[in-house]
């Protein structure tokens, strides 16, 4: 492909799917993994206790 404006404006839309495609994948499979989801969540839980409301 050329570098030109078409070209730039077709590579910009296909990165965009191709890598939502791979992020929805990667986020399924992290949501799937029992261990790493709980874990997630204690973290998440402990960083939530350090900021004053």
């Amino acid at each position: 492909m050329s570098n030109g404006p078409i070209s730039q404006f077709s590579k910009d839309f296909v990165r965009l799917h191709v890598i939502k495609d791979e992020l929805d994948t990667a986020y399924k499979l992290m949501a799937e993994d029992r261990k790493r989801e709980l874990k997630a969540l204690s973290w998440s839980e402990a960083v939530i206790g350090d900021f004053d409301v």
